[in-house]
């Protein structure tokens, strides 16, 4: 999926609006739509949440978690242009929607851990 995908026609999505972007992909009839929601995919063993990869495929209907996104644009036919959302606005909207545990773990390179940042950092830039 690029950076940007059109959805929908779903009336209820508005310019500006935040949530987790799924995709139902119907594999006998090789198609495929992306959904804007409220909650994320979960898996379909194991029922966890997910922000991204591959959720399960039951009955020929798979679930794929492709992160959050944004709307940025909203047609007059009801569809709308998503934008994906990373760092400190991905942050932001996982602790908004109940889900910062989702929140992607990235190497801190001066220590050689691993921490989730869940709010945006700042850096004592020291003496100036």
């Amino acid at each position: 999926m690029n950076d940007t995908t059109w959805i929908g026609p779903d009336e209820r999505l508005q310019l500006g609006d935040v949530g987790f972007l799924v995709e139902i992909s119907h594999t006998m009839r090789n198609s495929e739509r992306f959904e804007l929601r409220d909650l994320p995919a979960f898996t379909n063993h194991s029922h966890r949440p997910a922000l991204t990869g591959w959720c399960g495929t039951t009955s020929d209907i798979a679930c794929y978690a492709h992160g959050m996104a944004k709307v940025v644009r909203v047609a007059r036919n009801g569809r709308a242009l998503v934008q994906q959302i990373d760092g400190a606005e991905l942050a932001t909207a996982l602790e908004e929607l109940g889900f910062p545990e989702l929140m992607p773990v990235v190497p801190d390179r001066r220590h050689g851990q691993a921490f989730a940042p869940t709010r945006p950092m700042f850096v004592d830039p020291g003496p100036i």
